[in-house]
């Protein structure tokens, strides 16, 4: 009789089995919950880094030629035959959608701006170069 009761508490019930696997099932999705958060903020980052490598672009491009310039195109084909500024790039942002471009001539800069994950321009999520762009940006 004994060496049964020893083989009885040498495994494991259902109850601690169920109750490990509701363990695993909870860990799981609050992990999978904050892993999806870090995909967005890491895409934000590159689209900064691509942005600020557009405007370092656009200041090199006018100590060149003494202007901003008027559009993406030119820094990536070049004015009057000469080499262009960028070599290669994008000119859509990691979520698919062209960057907006504009000429700021009363503040001298070039304004980029991607429209963010919800893929919408002049949303709260829209990422850009604009130092006003915040104070711009209707509340929603």
């Amino acid at each position: 009789m004994r060496n049964r009761k020893r083989n009885r508490r040498q495994a494991f019930t259902l109850m601690e089995i169920l109750l490990v696997a509701a363990i695993l099932v909870i860990l799981a999705s609050l992990s999978a919950v904050a892993f999806r958060n870090i995909g967005s903020q890491t895409t934000a980052t590159l689209t900064r880094t691509e942005i600020d490598g557009f405007d370092q672009a656009s200041e090199a491009f006018a100590m060149r030629y003494m202007r901003l310039p008027s559009n993406l195109d030119e820094l990536f084909v070049g004015v009057n035959g000469e080499k262009p500024i960028m070599k290669k790039g994008d000119k859509l942002d990691p979520w698919g959608v062209e960057y907006k471009f504009a000429v700021d001539t009363e503040r001298d800069m070039v304004i980029i701006q991607s429209a963010g994950p919800d893929m919408s321009f002049n949303t709260a999520d829209d990422v850009t170069n604009d130092p006003n762009a915040a104070q711009n940006r209707p509340n929603n």
